[in-house]
């Protein structure tokens, strides 16, 4: 961003920061004295909330009601990179399907794209992974719930499909150690976008440039998940592992740990096997994600999945902020995707890196408009933009609220 000379005068700049999750009216006017001064980002007395739009020529209500008029109808087109990095092994798996009827050879009732995505970032081998992207997408279209109520479906498969890969490990005649690996899907269906997630992988949605987290990274570092673990019987050790071994708190497969505890009776960090090969969770660790359904709109424009190594260096809106400009200049998801891959790789990701970029329109995202309206915006460079979008969405956004169906 340039250094504004001192004795110039600076106006007042509105900039609307990422949030988490939906929208509201509500954005942040910075007053002068926070230009320049990152270290003002905490001082309230710098920030004022107005209701006001800078974006928009027309009204929000105008501009609302003109989206809701014509319903949206996402046209799916996708991309995808992989890299091994730094690791002596790759452990990634992932899959994309665009139709989901060419893949099951059915037609559905509702109109408009069926389109499935997963990512699986395996640890300690390629069995959990490789396991869930053959059977995560067959498991759910066989799921009774399936299609009227894919939420619903969706989150079951995940649990099914753990299930099933525990008695495929642990088959009496050749059994075989088990992997894990964390499982996030996106599921397109008409207008609705379906997102599960168990583990550090991460899917955010591109609104007009503004990133949109429609996942949460299950760590053992955050609160709502210490909360779980610990009703559970886990606990978190001082450097931050699960039961003092695991780094995610929700996953597929690692059948394997035990709880570590001071007790005689040692349990699994996962299922007990019961009779009739019924299993019981009696771990914190579970298979069982958090889903959010989000409905499309004509401002959503592409969906980035990807694995924890590009999230370990680069933050949801500086990801969006590049495949934006990259998408801008060539429309092409599969360059974006490996250009996503390959900035990782710079910034020394030390893990796997495997990323998916969804877009939602055939044509390639608009460019922003920030208007001269009433507050006599001044022009912010791009990496200006994004840095101060980043460091506003990391200071100011509120935790994600919890997920539903």
């Amino acid at each position: 961003m340039e250094t504004v000379p001192e004795h110039k005068e600076i106006r007042t700049v509105a900039i609307a920061p990422p949030r988490d999750l939906e929208s509201n009216d509500e954005e942040l006017v910075l007053s002068p004295s926070f230009i320049g001064r990152p270290s003002l980002l905490g001082d309230a007395s710098n920030v004022e909330r107005r209701r006001r739009g800078c974006f928009a020529s027309t009204s929000r209500t105008e501009a609302n009601a003109t989206r809701s008029s014509v319903p949206f109808v996402p046209t799916v087109r996708w991309g995808s990179a992989a890299a091994q990095g730094q690791r002596y092994s790759m452990e990634d798996a992932h899959i994309a399907v665009p139709s989901i009827e060419a893949y099951a050879g059915r037609t559905f009732e509702e109109a408009g794209a069926h389109a499935f995505f997963g990512m699986f970032d395996g640890h300690g081998g390629t069995s959990a992974a490789e396991f869930a992207r053959k059977n995560l997408l067959s498991t759910l279209l066989a799921h009774s719930a399936f299609p009227g109520r894919p939420a619903e479906a969706l989150r079951a498969a995940f649990v099914t499909t753990d299930e099933a890969y525990y008695r495929a490990v642990h088959r009496p005649e050749a059994p075989e150690r088990d992997a894990g690996a964390t499982a996030l899907a996106a599921l397109v269906w008409g207008a609705r976008l379906v997102v599960a997630n168990a583990g550090d992988s991460r899917a955010v949605l591109s609104r007009r440039g503004r990133a949109i987290n429609l996942s949460r990274d299950h760590k053992p570092s955050c609160p709502s998940e210490r909360e779980r673990v610990a009703s559970a019987g886990g606990y978190v050790c001082g450097e931050g592992f699960l039961n003092g071994q695991l780094t995610v708190t929700r996953g597929l497969g690692d059948f394997h740990p035990e709880m570590r505890d001071t007790h005689e009776q040692r349990e699994r960090l996962k299922y007990a096997a019961g009779s009739h090969g019924t299993l019981r969770l009696v771990g914190p660790l579970t298979a069982d994600p958090e889903v959010h359904t989000h409905a499309l709109q004509a401002e959503d424009e592409f969906l980035v999945v990807a694995c924890d190594g590009l999230w370990d260096v680069l933050s949801s809106q500086r990801c969006v902020e590049l495949a934006r400009a990259h998408l801008r200049e060539n429309n092409s998801p599969q360059l974006c995707a490996q250009h996503l891959v390959d900035m990782s790789l710079e910034m020394h990701s030390g893990d796997n890196v495997t990323a998916l970029v969804v877009c939602f329109s055939a044509e390639a995202p608009p460019a922003r408009s920030f208007g001269s309206g009433r507050l006599g915006l001044r022009s912010l460079s791009r990496d200006g933009l994004s840095t101060l979008s980043s460091a506003l969405s990391s200071a100011m956004t509120d935790p994600l609220p919890a997920l539903t169906d």
